[in-house]
C-alpha cells in the first residue's frame, strides 16, 4: 500500500519511483470525440508522490475543532475513532479569514477526501487522497488525487486532477483530469510531450518498456505484461520515453478515452468511451505516426 500521512500510512501500498510528468489535461466534466482539442499543457500530476507534507500549508488549530468535524460525519469516528484526526487538516482554500477543514484518507469504501468550508454549507467530497495541491495568490487552484479503484485481477489506480475557480470567493470545483494504471504499470524516466496515431493494424500495448510473453495470470488471460492491443487509428498522448538494451525505443502514452484497447481489463470488463478516463500503456516506436 501506498504511504501517506497518519494512520493511514502503513496501509497504502509502496509505488515505485514515480516522476512528474506532464499531463495534457483532458476534460472530465463532459464527454468528447475530439481528442488533443480538450487538452491544454499547463498542468502536471505528480505521479512521484506517494503523500502530501501538510506542514507546508496547514494553520495550526485546536483539536476540538477537528472533534467537531468527526462528530458530524459519524461514519469517521464510527470506523476510525479519533484517529481520523491527524488526517483532518486546516487551511484557509479562498483565503476569505477563515479556516476550512479538509480531510483526506481512508474512506467508508475507498480512499476518500473531504472540504468543509469555514463559512458552512454542504462538503465537497471527492474520491481518493491528497498527493499534492496548488495555490496561486494564497487561494488553492488544484487538487491532485490518487485512488484504489480496483484491489485485484488486476490491481487498477486512478489519478486525477481537480481544478478549483472562485465566484464571489465561493470555490467551483471540476474534475479535468482522470487516468487509470493497471497495477505494475512503470512509470517513464525522463518526459516529453507530443502526440501519436498508430496506422500499423495493431500494436502490443504492455506495462513496461519490455517484450515479456509468458503467461503469468490465467484469471485475466494476459500474457507476460501484455495489455491489450491497439488497433488502427489509436490516438494517444506520449509523455515519455525509454531506450532499452537491444536500443529500441518505447514510448509510454496516454490512451485517450474515446480509444479501445483490445482486451484490456477495464472495470466491470466494459469499454466506456464517455468515461474521460486516460489509461497509460508502453509501446514500441513502430507503427505509428507523431501528429504535433
Amino acid at each position: 500500500m501506498r504511504v501517506v500521512s497518519g494512520h493511514a500510512s502503513g496501509q497504502i501500498r509502496t509505488m515505485r519511483n514515480w516522476i512528474y510528468i506532464i499531463i495534457f489535461i483532458v476534460s472530465c466534466s463532459k464527454t468528447t470525440n475530439q481528442d488533443s482539442k480538450e487538452l491544454t499543457t499547463d498542468n502536471f500530476f505528480p505521479f512521484d508522490k506517494e503523500s502530501f507534507d501538510w506542514t507546508k500549508v496547514e494553520a495550526p488549530v485546536d483539536n476540538k475543532e477537528k472533534l467537531k468535524f468527526g462528530d458530524g460525519r459519524p461514519w469517521l469516528t464510527s470506523m476510525h475513532g479519533d484517529t481520523y484526526l491527524s488526517d483532518t487538516h486546516a487551511i484557509d482554500i479562498n483565503d476569505d479569514g477563515r479556516l476550512d477543514l479538509i480531510y483526506s484518507g481512508p474512506g467508508p469504501v475507498t480512499y476518500y477526501t473531504i472540504v468543509s468550508l469555514g463559512n458552512g454549507g454542504d462538503d465537497f467530497s471527492f474520491e481518493g487522497y491528497i498527493v499534492d495541491l496548488q495555490m496561486r495568490n494564497k487561494k488553492v487552484t488544484k487538487l491532485y488525487l490518487v485512488s484504489i479503484v480496483a484491489t485485484g485481477a488486476p490491481p487498477v489506480d486512478r489519478q486525477t486532477i481537480v481544478e478549483i475557480s472562485y465566484k464571489d470567493n465561493q470555490p467551483i470545483f471540476k474534475t479535468i483530469f482522470k487516468n487509470e494504471t493497471i497495477g505494475g504499470t512503470q512509470f517513464p524516466k525522463q518526459r516529453t510531450s507530443y502526440e501519436i496515431e498508430t496506422f500499423a493494424d495493431t500494436l502490443i500495448a504492455r506495462d513496461a518498456p519490455v517484450e515479456l510473453d509468458a503467461p503469468y495470470d490465467y484469471v485475466i488471460e494476459i500474457e507476460g505484461n501484455r495489455l491489450g492491443l491497439l488497433t488502427k487509428g489509436t490516438k494517444a498522448r506520449v509523455i515519455g520515453e525509454q531506450t532499452d538494451s537491444l536500443k529500441q525505443l518505447w514510448l509510454c502514452a496516454l490512451i485517450y478515452p474515446n480509444h479501445k484497447i483490445i482486451k484490456y481489463p477495464y472495470m466491470n470488463m466494459q469499454f466506456d468511451s464517455t468515461d474521460g478516463t486516460t489509461r497509460m500503456v508502453w509501446i514500441r516506436d513502430k507503427g505509428l505516426k507523431k501528429t504535433d
